[in-house]
C-alpha cells in the first residue's frame, strides 16, 4: 500500500510539473503589469524593517512577497525566479491535495488529485506569479491538519491548524476569512461532543492571533488601500438599494461563471468560457447537490463550508469585475471534491444495474472521464487560450532590464 501510494505520489508530481512547467515563460511569454508591480513591492521590502502590508501593487500584505525576494536573492532576478514560487507551490499543493483526498476517500484520490492537477482553473495561476497558489497551499495545509485533528484529536495537529490559518490571513485578502473554515467545523464538533480538548483549542486560537497580530495590528492603524478599493458596501455614493443590486448581481455571475459565462479577462481565462468542462460541471452538480443533502457528513460539511466562504469575497466587490476566477480560486478543492462525489454517485446506481463485466466497465468509465476532462482543459489551455494570454501579457523583455533601477539597490 505505501508502495502504491509514493508511486501515485511520483505520477501525479510529473503531471503537475508538466502542466506548470511545460513551455513555461513561453505561455505567457511576456509580463503583466500587476508582475512588474509585484517585482517592485519585492525588491522594495529589501534593507529595510519587517513590514507586514505595503501599500505598493493596489496594497498587498508581504508574506508572498519575501517568498519572491528571497526567490530572487537566491537565483537572481529573472522572469523565472518571478514565476517560480507560484510554480513550485503549484507542484507541493498537488501533494498536499492528495494527502487530503486519502483521509476522504482512499479509493478516489488518486483520481480527485489526477482532475485537480490538470484543471485548467488550476494550472493557469501557477504559470504566472500571482499569489494564488501559495495562498491555496496555507489553505490546503490548515485543512489536511483540520482533518488529522478531527479523526485523531491531536493536540499538534490543533495547533498546526491555528499556524497555517494565521498565515492564511496573512496571504491575499481573500485568506483573511479563511479561518471561519476551521472555526465552524470546530463548533460543530464540540455541540457534537466529538471535541474534548477545549484547553487544546483556547492555546490554540492564541497561537492564531499571534501569527495575525502583525498584519492584524496594522490593519487597525491603517488603510487598507486594496479592501478599501473593492469593498462597495463601505462606499457612501451608493444608496442601499444600488449595493443590495450589487450584491445580488455579484452572486447572479458568479454562480454563472461555472456552466455558462465565466471570466473574461485573459490572464485568468480563455474570455467568456465556462470555468468548469461540461464532464466536471454535470458532475459538480450532481455531488454539489448530494453534499447538500447528506449535509451530517463532516466531509460535506467542510467542503460545503470551504466552498462558500472562498466564493464570498468576490461578493463584496464590484458586480462589473464578476466573475472573476482569481478572487474565487480557493473554491477549486471543493470544486473537486463535489465532481467526485458526483461521480461516486453515477457509479453506486450503476452498480444497482448488475450489468455484465461490472468492474470492467466501470474502469472503463473513469478512465473516459478522466480523459475526457484532462483533454478539454490541456486543449483550451495550451491551443486556444495560449493566443489569448499572449495578447493578455503585454510586457516584452526580462524583469531585469525593466527594473533595473529597483534592481540596482540589490
Amino acid at each position: 500500500m505505501k508502495k502504491r501510494r509514493a508511486c501515485e505520489i511520483v505520477l501525479l508530481i510529473g503531471i503537475a510539473c508538466v502542466m506548470i512547467f511545460y513551455r513555461f515563460n513561453r505561455i505567457p511569454q511576456n509580463l503583466d503589469y500587476d508582475e512588474v508591480d509585484f517585482a517592485k513591492l519585492a525588491l522594495s521590502l529589501d534593507h529595510s524593517r519587517y513590514s507586514p502590508f505595503s501599500p505598493l501593487a493596489t496594497g498587498h500584505a508581504t508574506l508572498y512577497f519575501y517568498i519572491l525576494l528571497f526567490s530572487f536573492k537566491l537565483g537572481g532576478v529573472s522572469n523565472f525566479t518571478l514565476r517560480f514560487p507560484s510554480a513550485i507551490f503549484g507542484v507541493v499543493n498537488i501533494i498536499i491535495f492528495y494527502l487530503i483526498m486519502q483521509y476522504v476517500n482512499k479509493k478516489t484520490a488518486f483520481f480527485s488529485t489526477f482532475i485537480f492537477a490538470t484543471l485548467r482553473w488550476y494550472f493557469t495561476f501557477a504559470r504566472f506569479s500571482y499569489e494564488a497558489t501559495f495562498l491555496l497551499f496555507l489553505e490546503l495545509c490548515a485543512v489536511y491538519f483540520l482533518i488529522r485533528f478531527m479523526k485523531n484529536q491531536k493536540t499538534c495537529d490543533m495547533f498546526a491548524l491555528s499556524f497555517f490559518s494565521g498565515l492564511a490571513f496573512n496571504s491575499y485578502t481573500s485568506g483573511r476569512i479563511f479561518f471561519v473554515v476551521p472555526l465552524i467545523i470546530l463548533g460543530i464538533g464540540c455541540m457534537r461532543q466529538h471535541i474534548k480538548k477545549i484547553k487544546s483549542m483556547l492555546l490554540a486560537l492564541a497561537i492564531f492571533f499571534l501569527t495575525i497580530l502583525p498584519l492584524f495590528s496594522y490593519v487597525l492603524t491603517h488603510k487598507d488601500s486594496r479592501f478599501d478599493t473593492q469593498f462597495f458596501f463601505k462606499s457612501p455614493r451608493y444608496t442601499v438599494n444600488q449595493k443590495i443590486r450589487f450584491f445580488t448581481d455579484g452572486i447572479v455571475s458568479t454562480v454563472l461563471m461555472f456552466h455558462v459565462h465565466g471570466d473574461v479577462n485573459g490572464r485568468h481565462n480563455y474570455p467568456g468560457k465556462p470555468a468548469l468542462n461540461p464532464v466536471l460541471g454535470l458532475l459538480f452538480v450532481l455531488g454539489f447537490l448530494g453534499a447538500i443533502i447528506r449535509w451530517k457528513n463532516r466531509y460535506n460539511q467542510l467542503f460545503l463550508i470551504y466552498f462558500f466562504t472562498a466564493l464570498f469575497p468576490t461578493l463584496l466587490t464590484y458586480p462589473h469585475e464578476n466573475p472573476h476566477m482569481l478572487r474565487t480560486f480557493g473554491v477549486i478543492p471543493s470544486v473537486i471534491y463535489f465532481s467526485v462525489a458526483g461521480f461516486e454517485l453515477i457509479i453506486s446506481r450503476l452498480k444497482m444495474l448488475h450489468i455484465p463485466y461490472q468492474r470492467c466497465a466501470m474502469m472503463i468509465l473513469t478512465v473516459y472521464i478522466l480523459f475526457l476532462s484532462s483533454f478539454s482543459e490541456i486543449k483550451t489551455y495550451f491551443i486556444y487560450q495560449r493566443i489569448v494570454v499572449t495578447e493578455a501579457f503585454k510586457i516584452g523583455g526580462e524583469i531585469k532590464q525593466i527594473l533595473k533601477s529597483d534592481i540596482d539597490r540589490l
